[in-house]
């Protein structure tokens, strides 16, 4: 950004900069769009690179050998030499970390550091997903100790200070392979004949001590991620698929919220609760 707003780099513009790295910037031209100034420029220099390790696939070149990375960040092949020092044979997947940025007449250059397995197979290509992406993997002794603790010492009859809807008609929607059933809905009439929808959200918070080294790990997750056949989760899953899971005939801990409709769908009111309940 400069003192006027965003400056837009047309492509060609970018001196193969990528996402996320600190540049330098001239303004090329300005000019009025729809009553706003607005300005483009070019990438005279790239002072910072926001990564240098790639995920891609291992080429055979001539008499050498280069890395073809996935994906739009950086699209340039990487020559990397010494590929039995990992045992690489051609189209293996493959990290590569760039030891020489590319210029005008020489490709970057890189080494392998991991082979991934073959192109095109399942546990290959998923263990490409999450190191280009840098997704997280296992959880560290402290987190599981925690949580099978957490899971422990879980006592369904214990429940002071929580609404029991235990006799509600309560249901999940997920598919049936499903583990983790986080939320789930009820419907009936007040009283009054309005429509009262609950929404009910697995309480997790009441197994996760604040500033503790699994709530720490969870708030750098931010969720579960969900690949073909296979849940990276926020959570061990002696929570996310046990005591946190909303599973049918359990009863188990949650945050309700209840939206009052009248007949026209207009809401009428809505409150809040900590309850137990038990998914039909």
């Amino acid at each position: 950004p400069n003192a006027h707003g965003d400056l837009f780099i047309p492509p060609g513009a970018t001196a193969e900069a990528m996402t996320g790295d600190i540049v330098a910037a001239k303004i090329v031209k300005k000019g009025k769009r729809a009553g706003q100034m607005r300005y483009s420029g070019k990438v005279i220099e790239i002072l910072e690179r926001a990564q240098n390790k790639f995920v891609g696939t291992l080429l055979r070149q001539d008499e050498g050998w280069i890395v073809q990375p996935d994906g739009t960040g950086f699209l340039e092949p990487i020559s990397v030499d010494d590929i039995g020092a990992k045992g690489a044979r051609e189209k293996d997947k493959v990290v590569v970390e760039i030891l020489s940025w590319p210029t005008e007449k020489y490709l970057a250059r890189g080494v392998i550091l991991e082979v991934l397995g073959r192109a095109g197979r399942y546990e290959s290509e998923i263990k490409s997903i999450i190191a280009q992406y840098h997704l997280p993997g296992e959880f560290d002794d402290d987190c599981i100790e925690q949580a099978r603790g957490a899971a422990a010492e879980f006592d369904t009859e214990q429940f002071d200070g929580r609404e029991d809807i235990t006799g509600k008609v309560i249901i999940t929607i997920d598919p049936s392979d499903a583990k983790d059933f986080d939320d789930a809905i009820s419907l009936e009439k007040d009283r009054n004949g309005s429509w009262v929808l609950g929404v009910h959200i697995a309480d997790v918070s009441n197994f996760v001590q604040l500033d503790s080294p699994l709530d720490a790990e969870a708030k750098i997750r931010g969720n579960s991620i969900y690949l073909p056949a296979k849940t990276i989760p926020m959570l061990p899953a002696v929570l996310s698929n046990g005591i946190c899971s909303l599973q049918p005939g359990q009863k188990r801990f949650c945050k309700s919220v209840y939206l009052t409709y009248d007949g026209d769908g207009n809401i009428l009111s809505r409150s809040f609760a900590n309850s137990v309940m038990r998914s039909a």
